[in-house]
This record gives structure tokens, sequence and C-alpha cells, in this order.
């Protein structure tokens, strides 16, 4: 649409110079009697012409820079709440608890109460949020540079560590409700236990170091988008 009405007002003004030669060729030069009793007041209307078509294309111009503030402005609102309710849906979907070795339940036990407190919504409620942020990454890198998309990407990752996280959990309760034998847990019970502690659960002592960076990027995030957000885009 953009470049249509360029086309057209670049159409224009070349009609009314082609207007104002056309004038100047057929009814004389200056110094010539019939230019300034008829010609000269018609080629002044041209110029004018000219003039209205100037003032047109800078307006037209300045309506494009900011219709095209306006469109990044809005791309950075959607993006900035499409981000902050998938870092509270990671936020919310964690397991944050602190245990000593004498209060941890057995990691099966653990497992089942994390998996039944998750009851599925963190797979299909944040997998519509993940997919709508995925569809505008390439108009973000197009609009606001890599390191937004970075950021968008490192919060993505976020979502399949924890993604990944549950589907271990599901599958070691699965297998605890079907082997007694100890042995034939022993690699998934190990797994198990790195699957809990991405959800935030981790004995005393232990960093938490996905609850972190998840605020972090988000603090990022909002960072680039707010200026741009509050009409100060570049």
């Amino acid at each position: 649409m953009l470049r249509y009405l360029q086309a057209m007002g670049a159409i224009i003004l070349a009609i009314a110079i082609g207007s104002v030669l056309a004038l100047v060729y057929k009814r004389g030069l200056p110094g010539d009697a019939t230019f300034w009793g008829s010609s000269f007041p018609s080629g002044l209307q041209g110029l004018g012409t000219i003039g209205a078509t100037i003032v047109a294309w800078r307006a037209l111009n300045t309506w494009q820079v900011q219709d095209a503030g306006r469109r990044k402005a809005e791309l950075a609102q959607e993006v900035l709440r499409l981000s902050y309710a998938l870092s509270v849906s990671l936020t919310t979907a964690r397991y944050p608890k602190e245990w000593t070795e004498a209060t941890r339940p057995s990691p099966v036990d653990e497992a089942k109460f994390v998996v039944d407190r998750d009851g599925g919504s963190f797979t299909h409620e944040t997998k519509t949020i993940v997919s709508a942020l995925y569809s505008y990454l390439p108009l973000i890198r197009h609009m606001f540079g890599d390191n937004l998309s970075y950021n968008l990407h490192a919060l993505i990752r976020c979502y399949r560590d924890i993604y990944h996280a549950y589907a271990g959990l599901r599958s070691y309760v699965s297998l605890a409700e079907r082997k007694t034998g100890e042995a034939d847990l022993r690699g998934v019970k190990t797994q198990a236990f790195e699957d809990l502690r991405t959800l935030g659960s981790r004995f005393v002592g232990q960093p938490d170091s996905l609850g972190p960076q998840i605020d972090g990027i988000q603090a990022a995030i909002e960072d680039e988008l707010g200026p741009i957000i509050s009409g100060r885009w570049r």
C-alpha cells in the first residue's frame, strides 16, 4: 500500500512539472508578450500545483514514518504480552522446594506429587503461547534485531527444559508403577532427580539456576521493548 501511494505521488509530481513545461513551450518564452500576458499566470498556477504536490509528498513521508512507528510499537506490545505470559507460566509450572536428606520423600513419591500437581495444564496452555511467539520470530528479528530474538529463543529454551522435565517424570512414574526392581530404575531415578531440580526441587544449599534465568531473560525483554511501546522507537 505504501509503495502504491509513493508511486502515485511521483506520477502527480511528474504530471505537474510536465504541465508547466508544456505551457511554456506552447505559449512562448519569457520576454514574449504572449508569455507574460497569458502564459505566465498559467505557469504560476502550474508552479502552485507543484508546490502543493511537494507538500503532499512530504506529508505522505511523515505519515509513513509515523505509521511504521505505530506498527512497531503495536508489535512490541504484543510480543511483551506473550513473553510475560510465558514467563508467568514457566514460574507457575515450577516447584521451588528445598529439602534435607531427612525430609525429602522418595523420588517416586515426589515425582507423582509434581505430575499430579501440574495436571497437564502446563503442556497444553503454554504450548499455545510458545507457538504464537514462534510465529512472530522472523518479523521480530527484522524489526527489532538479533538481541531480542536471542532472548525470546532463550525463554523458549527454558520452556523446553521444563517440558522435558515433566515428560521425564511422567515416564519415571509409569516405570515405577510397573517395575519393582530397584536396579531397573537406577538410571531413570538419577534422571528423575535432575528433572525435579529443573522444576525447582533441590537439597538445601543447592542453587536454583533456572528460576533466576527466567527472571533475567524477561527483564532484558522488558528493557528492550519498554521504550518502543512508550513511543521512543528507533
